[in-house]
């Protein structure tokens, strides 16, 4: 995905190894990360290639999916229960769906930051 949007995306996980999740889960998950890579494309500095920072970290449980990006950062009042855009809409539906919740903030360089935490199924057996 981040070929075809001509970015730039590090990762870092920090998952138990052979959990694994649905197949349900899993294209949640994968439409989110979907959704926030490609609105950080979007809309960061126009004229040059978005670089984001992309951890997923397992607790337990609990999956939180942290992305941050080098744009500008989110427009004054920026409220995604309130974003009419039908990206955020997904993101926050596939989250709720999993127990789970969407937080937002500046990132420590100034940019966007997005936290995702879900709540995982019990998982299948690796």
């Amino acid at each position: 995905m981040a070929q075809a949007l001509n970015v730039r995306v590090s990762t870092h996980d920090r998952l138990d190894e052979g959990h694994r999740v649905s197949p349900g889960q899993a294209a949640a998950i994968g439409q989110i990360l979907a959704e926030l890579i490609g609105n950080a494309a979007k809309h960061g500095h126009p004229g040059h290639h978005p670089s984001m920072e992309l951890t997923l970290e397992q607790q337990g449980r609990q999956l939180r999916l942290s992305l941050v990006d080098d744009g500008p950062g989110q427009p004054e009042g920026f409220d995604p229960d309130h974003s009419s855009g039908l990206g955020m809409q997904i993101c926050l539906i596939y989250a709720r769906q999993m127990d789970g919740r969407l937080d937002h903030g500046a990132g420590p360089e100034g940019g966007a930051r997005f936290d995702v935490t879900l709540r995982l199924d019990d998982g299948i057996a690796a």
